[in-house]
């Protein structure tokens, strides 16, 4: 198997599936006037509310400096509140505004039609061998990235 031309190398790569959905999201981002990471920080935020900004930028492999300018924009925007930590000033505690949440609502609808089309035929066995392979992988991973 040529594994830089097979499908399996394209997933693991997941630029095809990351370009779909960032084009998919493109509407989502002209009408709030949004930069794509602002939309990733949202959507992390939406679903990981008490971690602080600086795990965000662990977690999605983005620059320190990108998370940072993307959460002032959101705040500017009304979308997000940042507040120091009562406890460590360090830190920063992002929440979402009402209107932060509202446009993740969005997103999560058109998240939802996207995934049925791009796992239309897949069965649920597949499904879930697929979330095991991938878990293992990003577990590997995670192995090759603390060396």
């Amino acid at each position: 198997m040529d594994i830089f031309n097979s499908e399996v190398a394209i997933l693991l790569r997941g630029r095809k599936v990351k370009m779909v959905f960032d084009n998919i999201y493109r509407e989502i981002r002209k009408r709030y006037g949004l930069k794509q990471v602002e939309v990733d920080v949202l959507v992390y935020q939406a679903a990981f509310p008490e971690k602080p900004a600086s795990q965000i930028a662990k977690d999605l492999f983005i620059p320190k400096g990108h998370i940072s300018l993307a959460t002032d924009g959101l705040c500017k925007k009304g979308f997000m509140i940042a507040e120091r930590d009562d406890h460590d000033r360090r830190f920063i505690r992002l929440s979402l505004t009402d209107q932060g949440k509202e446009i993740v609502k969005d997103i999560e609808k058109i998240r939802v039609q996207v995934e049925d089309v791009l796992l239309k035929g897949i069965s649920e066995s597949e499904l879930d061998s697929f979330e095991k392979v991938t878990t293992k992988l990003l577990s590997n991973a995670d192995e090759i990235m603390k060396k």
